[in-house]
């Protein structure tokens, strides 16, 4: 009887630990000096994008099937520009989104900004998905040039910046 019920308090934490979702997203920043953009790749969890975008839109979509509501681009676009900024050199640069991919239960998101001749600093505010859920972490990674920084944005934090 005590070994039984060593067993079922030992689960308890265990079973209550899996059943709480991690809520996390990447980000890939990237300058690509020739082409003079920077590429921006946001990887994250379809559901975690679907219940963002139900919220803030008063919608019920369906990402990721077979047929999706003709105007889900540009309700991302709109999400994207309201909760992620980037500044290059002091100055805001606009935003183009490129499309999404899904793979598996991913969603990955493609922005450029274009003309950048160099740079010197980078500002990223981001605060995506975090209107929605608190606990939402976001991993920036950038990478111009030599340079490779990481950065992890949370409900505390939302913005960074790095002199180069």
């Amino acid at each position: 009887m005590v070994k039984k019920f060593l067993i079922l308090i030992l689960l308890i934490p265990l079973i209550a630990f899996t059943m709480h979702k991690f809520y996390v997203s990447t980000i890939r920043v990237e300058y690509r000096a020739v082409q003079k953009t920077l590429q921006v790749t946001m990887r994250i969890f379809i559901d975690d994008l679907q219940e963002t975008l139900d919220r803030n839109f008063h919608k019920k979509f369906e990402l990721g099937g077979s047929v999706e509501p003709t105007e889900i681009d540009t309700l991302i676009k709109r999400y994207i520009n309201s909760h992620f900024e980037v500044l290059i050199n002091d100055k805001r640069i606009s935003m183009n989104f490129l499309g999404k991919e899904y793979e598996n239960d991913m969603v990955y998101l493609y922005v450029e900004l274009t003309d950048i001749d160099t740079i010197s600093s980078i500002a990223i505010k981001d605060d995506m998905l975090m209107d929605v859920f608190e606990d939402q972490k976001n991993i920036i990674n950038i990478f111009i040039g030599d340079t490779k920084k990481s950065f992890v944005f949370s409900t505390d934090k939302i913005e960074e910046n790095l002199k180069l």
